[in-house]
């Protein structure tokens, strides 16, 4: 059962008027996605490390590298 709204609609005749307006709308929300991907994304994360020009791997200046030995300590909890 068709309902009586929806048969008047696809009855009726598309107008310049009616296509300019749906046109209209398509364009003003194509623009506002566009400005929607274009926000900011508000990380502070804007500074880099520097790289060493000869290829090396940086390590740290107060030498808190890597240490072997410790206890590592699961966030998740035990798999299996």
């Amino acid at each position: 059962m068709k309902s009586a709204y929806w048969d008047k609609w696809w009855r009726t005749r598309a107008t310049r008027r009616r296509l300019l307006a749906g046109g209209g709308l398509t364009a003003a929300g194509a623009a506002s996605f566009a400005l929607v991907g274009c926000g900011n994304d508000d990380d502070d994360d804007d500074t880099v490390a520097p790289t060493p020009a000869n290829g090396e791997t940086p390590t740290p200046a107060n030498g808190d590298g890597p240490q072997t030995g410790g206890t590592l300590t699961q966030v998740a909890g035990p798999i299996g």
